[in-house]
């Protein structure tokens, strides 16, 4: 990482990891809604991109994009494996994910 300008080359590390995986996974002109992190400049090209810019005080766009689903779903995430299980298999992982994700979208289920 270079020191003098170590968040940009990070960032560009990133969008080197985070595109491909995003080409291969996600159907082209897909809704894509991300915050304004640099690695994610250029999905435009592929995806419907929405970019929200927390820094600028934007939490919400027009309409119903945001980000707080996504992000409420690596916080239950973490807080069960750290403060819960601290180690878990790649199978508990997944176990978890799902349950995380049943939830958000019916909470009913509990």
């Amino acid at each position: 990482m270079n020191a003098s300008n170590g968040k940009h080359t990070f960032a560009l590390h990133w969008a080197e990891t985070l595109h491909p995986i995003m080409f291969k996974n996600v159907k082209a002109d897909s809704k894509i809604v991300t915050d304004a992190y640099r690695s994610y400049n250029g999905l435009s090209a592929n995806y419907n991109h929405v970019t929200i810019k927390h820094t600028d005080g934007n939490y919400i766009t027009i309409g119903d994009d945001h980000t707080n689903t996504i992000e409420g779903f690596w916080s239950l995430l973490k807080r069960g494996i750290i403060g819960i299980y601290h180690n878990v298999s790649t199978y508990q992982l997944i176990a978890m994910s799902l349950a995380i994700v049943i939830t958000l979208v019916n909470p009913k289920t509990l």
